[in-house]
């Protein structure tokens, strides 16, 4: 189900029934109209059997992954913002359930097959993983970046707040549990101050904004520059600080406007990008050798013009009318903050 188009703000859709003529009957759900938020897409099951006996009917809410414990199935779903998560199995009466946690309902399937449905909200669906761990099938609920490692976990976040994780099915069933989720505990990384912001040094200025062709497709559209538009590229070098550590702060976000951008290490193209209003950022991880070595990082930016025959987000776009623009802004070297837990 889709309310959602690119750079298109779409109104909520009230009063929202589906009516569904299959093979084995209608079904119409969800029992009362709803609405359906704006900007948002989502997949609804209906008709699906989750578990041995157990048919799913429909859910006005979107399945995330199960786990399996002996004859027992547990089902994540995740909520849609705004409308009651409405499920119905097996005929019976829909019943409305409330995002968390922990089990929210659980239903008798065949012989001593068990089904449990834990409903998280938005936010926790988007921090839920799935994976292999310590002999078998795991999720674990954290905001930070995860990489599982044969018996350990290594998180990286940006913020530090972020590095917390829980896992189900349990390491130690007697553990204090949030929900169904046992929270693990590691030591948090050192406190680190806020590296500097770098302000771009000027090597030339731009240029005259160039004409921008449209191609043979059908409807047409902008057509990339070539290397000789960017003779009239501003450009800019930026001087990291003496004895960087990349592993603590292994990001460069540029905030710029203009056409397009090009990021080069010495005299190799390492990074371009069309804009589009976003934050521009740079590994420097892949970097760091000829970064150490004394290589020049330069920034070029190609001038956008008002009337440029692109799509842009609002307020990306410079004002009609205004001259060409090609800025760029106090560069920021984002810190990495990393966990382990083995």
């Amino acid at each position: 189900m889709n309310n959602y188009e690119r750079l298109r703000p779409l109104a909520a859709k009230s009063d929202v029934r589906f009516v569904l003529d299959l093979s084995g009957g209608r079904i119409e759900f969800p029992s009362s109209p709803a609405t359906i938020p704006a900007d948002s897409a989502c997949i609804w099951p209906f008709g699906l059997e989750v578990a041995p006996g157990v048919r799913l009917d429909h859910a006005t809410a979107q399945l995330l992954c199960s786990l399996d414990e002996g004859n027992t199935r547990t089902v994540f779903f995740a909520a849609t913002p705004g409308v009651p998560a409405e499920f119905a199995f097996n005929g019976s009466a829909p019943a409305l359930l409330t995002p968390g946690r922990d089990v929210a309902l659980s239903v008798q399937g065949s012989g001593e097959t068990t089904l449990r449905i834990v409903l998280l909200d938005a936010a926790d669906s988007l921090a839920l993983w799935k994976d292999t761990w310590r002999g078998r099938e795991r999720v674990f609920l954290t905001r930070a970046g995860l990489v599982v490692d044969g018996d350990a976990l290594r998180l990286g976040a940006e913020i530090a707040a972020d590095l917390a994780l829980a896992v189900f099915p349990p390491l130690d069933p007697t553990a204090p549990l949030d929900g169904v989720f046992q929270p693990l505990r590691f030591t948090p990384p050192p406190t680190r101050p806020s590296p500097p912001l770098l302000e771009p040094v000027c090597l030339r200025a731009a240029g005259p904004a160039r004409e921008i062709p449209l191609g043979w497709t059908t409807p047409p559209v902008a057509v990339a520059p070539v290397d000789a538009d960017f003779a009239a590229a501003a450009a800019w070098r930026i001087v990291l600080p003496a004895g960087l550590d990349v592993a603590a702060t292994p990001l460069l976000r540029l905030r710029y406007t203009g056409d397009v951008a090009r990021v080069r290490v010495g005299d190799r193209l390492v990074l371009d990008d069309f804009f589009n209003g976003d934050v521009l950022e740079l590994d420097l991880v892949r970097h760091a050798a000829a970064l150490d070595a004394g290589a020049a990082l330069t920034v070029e930016i190609l001038p956008l013009r008002a009337d440029a025959p692109i799509l842009l987000p609002a307020g990306a776009r410079p004002a009609v009318g205004s001259p060409p623009v090609a800025c760029l802004a106090a560069g920021e070297l984002v810190p990495r903050h990393h966990g382990f837990f083995s």
